[in-house]
Formats: structure tokens, sequence, C-alpha cells
């Protein structure tokens, strides 16, 4: 059966799921090291886990049985496997290991590195072929500088041949070397020139990279070791003063990047603007996993209010069109989210979907659009280093809006702050009744609405009286009797 907002239960069953060939098992190495099968062992027995769960991405499940007899076989250990996941693949799904009463996750593949809070993590990113020498040699066409100041960022699953690459540029002197920022891995681990006093930290993107003091960030050009894809577009966005260069393993092929930032920044721009005429906004949790989600949830809700705006926090699992369309009410959508999943752009969509930075520009009149771009909801908590907290008074801003070309007001006003959220709505029944309702709830858009559904016209129909009804079985009443005799 097909549905307006969804397709044939029959398509449901039948439909494959797409892989992108790139980012399956490389079979040029061995299951071992891919998966680095001794290393898990370890972990498992130095911990002494007693049921681990091992996730997997789509494109990797294939060899999920293979590693999980493995690691079962060697550690006599209770293995459960995680695949579909509930969000992303690239975050630990925290909430189905828990289910399985698991006290560990071994999250295999991409991974976006945001920081978890229940379950210890051991993350096994896998390997990709890559030609040193090629890469080299396009490193050094793209780059005839040797002084030049040059960043050099990586998916995860080139992380294992980054220091060999640094090896064969010695000739280079100001290069920076990104580092992954994995959660729960102590910074004492890390590279020794971060205690340099001549260096500045940066972290970032599940990155963390050390420059100099004397040098500007924008200065730099960074080099990506990658394919085209999520990872590249939130790098670009977070260093969006940088001009970057990529190099892709697996095709052998290396470019200037043509991403037009400044045209995506205006887009999203756009969306603020949208977010500020808006007066119903939905939260939409994109995580059950990354660390503080719940804290930034709150403080949306919060910043919504205090903006005389109405939230509804909702919670459905992977998004996609046919379920925002059962929400034609809310206006826009704020996605909370890890950092690679947050940015979402649909032409099929019937309301833009934004991130809680591009919101708190929106609606804190303290922080101001400068160009810079946070991806990463956890840099906007208190404590964080771009947090800015959003004023408390109740003064009402008004301005035109640069998409309708109408006035529109930023603030709570006395009265309404005065009224409980969670009053009654009432919408009118009628022209000739007047009721007053939230004027930033649903309740105003139902008024607006051609049909709102049965009315139970309470009052308004007689009662019969009782009436004696028939007597008998069906076959033969009581006042069929005398017919049937005849």
């Amino acid at each position: 059966m097909s549905l307006a907002f969804s397709s044939n239960d029959a398509e449901a069953i039948s439909r494959k799921i797409p892989i992108n060939e790139s980012e399956r098992r490389d079979h040029t190495f061995s299951l071992d090291d891919v998966y680095e099968i001794p290393r898990c062992i370890d972990w498992i027995k130095s911990n002494r886990f007693s049921k681990i769960a091992l996730q997997f991405p789509d494109y990797l499940l294939e060899d999920a049985t293979n590693v999980a007899i493995e690691l079962e076989t060697n550690t006599n250990k209770e293995i459960d496997i995680l695949g579909d996941t509930t969000y992303g693949s690239c975050c630990v799904d925290e909430i189905a290991a828990l289910r399985g009463s698991a006290d560990a996750i071994i999250h295999y593949g991409h991974a976006c590195l945001s920081p978890t809070s229940r379950l210890p993590v051991l993350y096994v990113f896998g390997k990709h072929f890559i030609d040193i020498q090629d890469a080299t040699n396009a490193f050094k066409s793209l780059f005839t500088d040797v002084n030049g100041l040059i960043i050099i960022l990586y998916e995860v699953t080139y992380s294992y041949a980054v220091g060999n690459l640094v090896g064969n540029l010695i000739e280079y002197k100001n290069i920076m070397v990104s580092e992954l920022d994995i959660p729960g891995i102590s910074s004492e681990s890390s590279n020794v020139t971060e205690m340099n006093e001549d260096l500045i930290q940066i972290k970032t993107c599940g990155r963390k990279l050390c420059i100099p003091k004397m040098t500007n960030l924008n200065d730099f050009n960074i080099f990506y070791i990658g394919e085209q894809n999520e990872t590249l577009t939130n790098f670009m966005l977070s260093f969006n003063h940088c001009t970057f260069y990529s190099y892709y393993p697996l095709k052998k092929l290396f470019q200037l990047e043509s991403l037009d930032v400044n045209k995506h920044l205006r887009r999203r721009y756009y969306y603020i603007e949208k977010t500020k005429d808006a007066k119903i906004i939905g939260i939409l949790v994109g995580t059950l996993a990354v660390s503080n989600y719940m804290n930034i949830i709150e403080q949306l809700k919060e910043l919504i209010e205090n903006s005389g705006k109405k939230s509804y926090t909702l919670v459905i699992g992977k998004l996609n069109c046919a379920k925002l369309a059962n929400f034609p009410q809310i206006e826009i959508f704020v996605n909370v989210a890890c950092r690679e999943s947050s940015l979402i752009e649909s032409r099929e969509l019937y309301q833009p979907i934004i991130i809680p930075y591009e919101l708190e520009i929106a609606l804190n009149k303290a922080r101001a659009w400068t160009g810079d771009y946070i991806t990463d909801f956890g840099e906007l908590l208190p404590g964080a280093v771009n947090f800015i907290s959003s004023p408390q008074g109740k003064e009402i801003d008004v301005d035109v809006s640069l998409v309708t070309g109408k006035t529109r007001s930023l603030g709570l006003s006395d009265d309404a702050s005065s009224q409980p959220n969670t009053a009654p709505i009432l919408a009118t029944r009628d022209e000739m009744k007047i009721s007053t309702i939230h004027s930033q709830a649903a309740g105003e858009f139902l008024t607006q609405l051609s049909w709102r559904g049965l009315e139970q016209h309470l009052g308004e129909t007689a009662i019969p009286e009782i009436l004696e009804g028939r007597k008998g079985i069906a076959s033969a009443y009581e006042n069929e009797l005398g017919d049937k005799s005849k």
C-alpha cells in the first residue's frame, strides 16, 4: 500500500542499501590488519569486559561475523553485533549497546569522534590504501614554496599513513600535522609540541593541531587527504578563511577545492533570517549518544522561549522528508546532532534545518555573525571557548525582516513571561466568538486551517428519547414470528 508520504510496503522489503564502494574494506590489507584484531583482544582482556558490542557501518557488515568469531574465540567473552544504527553510523550507538546489556563498544569504520558519556569505546578506523610516493608528488606539485604555512588534515582511515607522508616532506619547514582528538585519550599521549610555549593548540572537528603564536590560522593553506564527503565539508566550513587542496588516494587525484564556501554561508544566513521570522521552532534530537546533548537542548529551549517563540522537541530517529512533513505548523527545525550529521541540505524539505550555532546567531542578541562557523554544539555550552551567555533582560527588539519585508519582534514581554508556557490553547469556533490564544504557539496555526478535524458540537445535538428495541435473534425477531407463520 502506498501513501502520499511513504513508499510501497514491498519496496521497503526489497530495497537495497546503497553502499559507496570506496568505503568498503580494502582487501589490500588482511582482516586482522584492517580491524586490528590483536589490539581489540588486548583491550577486552586488560579491561575485563564481559559483554562487548561491535558496531559496524552498513558497508562493513560483510566482515562482521568473521570479526566477531575471532574476538569471541580469543577472549571467551560474549560478543554482539550492532548494525542499522539509530542515527548516523559515524556516532557511537550507546543506546543499542545498552539495550543488549553491553559494558563496552568497539566502533569500526569512519567516526566523527564526538565524545560519549555512558560506555567505554575503542575506535578502530580501518585502513584504506594510499600510495605514499604519489601523495608526496601531489603535495609537492601543489605547494612549491617550502616556507609556506600548511596544515595537513585527513580522513581517519588514512591516519596510519600520515607519518610516512610527512617523512617525505622534510624540506617543508612550516607543516602542521593534525592529530585525531579521540575521546578518552589523555593529552599525555599526544605530540610533545603541545607543551611548547611558542605554539597555540586548536581543537575542532575531532582534530587537534598546533600553530605558532606568531602566525594567523587564516594564513594557512590546508592539504586534505580523503574523499569529498561530509568530513571535508565540515572542515571547509570550520576553516572557511583557508584555501583547501585535496588528494583522493583511491583515484590518485589532487586539486584545489572549488566549493563556494561564501555561497554556502549566504544560504545559511538566509536560514538564520528565516529563524528570526519563525514563531514555532522544532528541535530535532539527532543523537542520543553525543555527550551533553540534553544540555544543549535545554539551552536552546530556554533561548527560544526568551525570544517569545514556541518550541517543540521531536525524537523521530533518522530524518527524512516524510517524517518532517507531519509537522506543517513548525516553520523551521534545529538539528541537535554530531558535527558531521547536523548539516542537512535538501531541496525536498518543506522547511529548512539549521544547527544550534545558527539558532544562537538568530536569537542570542549577544552573538553576532562573524563569518566563523561552529558545527560542534559542545563549543556553545557554558565553560566552552565559544560560549556566549544570552542577555536576561525583557527588552523587545523590533526590526524589519530581510525575507518578508515585514516588521517582527524578538523578545519576551512581561505579560507573556508571566503566563506559563503550558497554558491551554483556545481557538475560535466561529466568527462571532473571540478567544485569546498563544500568539506564538500551534494554536494560531490551527485557526488558519480551513479544516480542523471532526468537531464534537457539545450541547448542540438533541438527545433522542429511549425506545424499546427489537428482541430475539437475527434469523427470527419477535415481531417477525407472526409473518413467518402465515
